[in-house]
């Protein structure tokens, strides 16, 4: 059973990086919660989720403007599932997250509960019922340094309750250009250790970087590895250059023990 203790990391995004990611948004009819939404899915699916990736995201619920002048909280949790298959281009997979961004939206109103009722998964306390990554964007809202006459300002808190295993949140930050971004990944720390966050972090700003680069190509050709981890991986962890001593295969360890 989940504990729900949770951590967060974060890593702000360069502003030229930014500056492609909405000119790619653009080209492609896209917004700029489309492309992360994207990415975020190429990664999972990158990292063994498979080709069908549902993603959670909250939607604002307020679909009828006579909610507009309402205060109150209507948000509602949308799931987005997104097909891999076929190892995709960028653009290919991206007008695949638009296809199925606006049909959620088409429905963004139906209760999450009636969904899952629908859906009847296979129920366990172990994981939520349907998806186990959220994705939100938040977008530059107004300057809030000053509020009614008073100085304000942002305190970023750590931590907080993991509700799922990872949620992951791209967000616009005040700058006078409008270019900044960070993100942020809360995870549950049941599952990850910290360094294992920071490197999805920097694995998913690695792909964003490559997928801007070179939007035709196969989403499986992005390099998620920096130079360092791969020669670990490709020289150090390869090494063939001296025997090994002892059971060398799963088999003989079996044998052995």
């Amino acid at each position: 059973v989940p504990t729900h203790r949770g951590d967060t990391v974060t890593a702000e995004l360069p502003a030229a990086l930014v500056a492609r990611l909405d000119r790619l948004a653009a080209n492609s009819g896209a917004t700029m919660f489309m492309v992360v939404h994207a990415a975020v899915a190429a990664l999972l699916h990158r990292l063994g989720a498979g080709d069908d990736v549902p993603l959670g995201t909250p939607v604002a619920g307020r679909g009828d403007s006579v909610l507009d002048g309402l205060v109150g909280f209507f948000v509602n949790t949308a799931v987005l599932r997104t097909d891999l298959s076929g190892d995709p281009s960028f653009t290919e997979l991206l007008d695949r997250a638009r296809t199925a961004g606006l049909a959620v939206l088409d429905h963004a109103d139906l209760p999450f509960d009636a969904v899952v009722e629908a859906v009847a998964p296979v129920r366990s306390l172990a994981r939520h019922p349907l998806f186990q990554t959220m994705v939100a964007y938040e977008g530059g809202g107004p300057d809030l340094s000053r509020l009614l006459g008073t100085d304000a300002g942002e305190f970023p808190v750590r931590g907080g309750a993991a509700k799922f295993d990872l949620e992951i949140l791209f967000r616009r930050t005040q700058e006078a250009d409008g270019a900044g971004m960070t993100c942020g990944v809360r995870y549950a720390t049941d599952l990850f250790e910290r360094a294992g966050a920071e490197r999805l972090t920097e694995r998913l700003v690695r792909l964003l970087d490559a997928v801007v680069a070179a939007p035709d190509a196969p989403v499986s050709s992005a390099a998620l590895m920096d130079g360092d981890e791969r020669r670990r991986v490709l020289e150090e962890w390869n090494a063939t250059d001296r025997a090994v001593d002892g059971p060398r295969t799963l088999a003989d360890l079996v044998a052995a023990g």
